[in-house]
C-alpha cells in the first residue's frame, strides 16, 4: 500500500449543533410544560376526590379540637366536600418539576381524618385513597396529553 501524499483519503464530519439546539428547545418546552401538565393531572384527581367525598343528608355536630380547643361545632351537610382543595406547592415546584396537593382543609373540616380513616364507632370511608386508585391512570393520561399539546404547539412534536 502506498504511503504519503498520493494516498486517496476521505473525511467524515458530524455537526451536532442543530441536534443540540433541538434538544435544548425540547427540554425547555418540557420544563415549561411541567406546571400545566401537573395541573391537568391534579384536576382529574381533584374531581375524583370531590366526587367520592361523602355528603351527609343533614348537618352534624363535631366535638373536639377545632383550633386546639374543645367544644361542639356545627357543620352543614356538604361541608367536607366543600373543604377539598387543590393547590400548587410552591416549595416543591421548580424547573421541570411541579407538585399539586389535593386534600381537605383541616380548619374547615376537622373531622375529615376520622371520616377517611374511621373510628371505633364508624367505618372508614377513604375517599382520597379511593379517588387516587380510581383516577391515577386518567390523571397520567391528562398530563401526557397536556405535555403533547404544549410541545406540539411549539413545533417540537408533530
Amino acid at each position: 500500500m502506498a504511503r504519503g501524499r498520493n494516498t486517496k483519503t476521505f473525511s467524515v464530519t458530524t455537526d451536532l449543533r442543530q441536534f443540540e439546539d433541538l434538544m435544548r428547545d425540547f427540554v425547555k418546552g418540557a420544563q415549561d410544560a411541567a406546571v400545566p401538565a401537573a395541573e391537568a393531572g391534579a384536576k382529574v384527581l381533584y374531581e375524583a376526590t370531590r366526587n367520592l367525598t361523602p355528603v351527609g343528608k343533614k348537618g352534624h355536630w363535631f366535638s373536639g379540637g377545632l383550633k386546639g380547643g374543645k367544644g361542639r361545632y356545627w357543620f352543614n351537610a356538604g361541608n367536607l366536600k366543600a373543604s377539598i382543595y387543590m393547590v400548587l406547592s410552591k416549595d416543591n415546584t421548580f424547573d421541570g418539576y411541579a407538585t399539586y396537593h389535593i386534600s381537605w382543609n383541616y380548619k374547615k373540616a376537622p373531622y375529615a381524618y376520622m371520616v377517611h380513616n374511621g373510628t371505633s364507632k364508624a367505618a372508614a370511608v377513604p375517599f382520597v385513597t379511593m379517588a387516587y386508585n380510581l383516577a391515577a391512570t386518567a390523571a397520567q393520561d391528562a398530563q401526557i396529553t397536556k405535555y403533547e399539546e404544549i410541545l406540539t404547539a411549539r413545533g417540537l412534536l408533530s
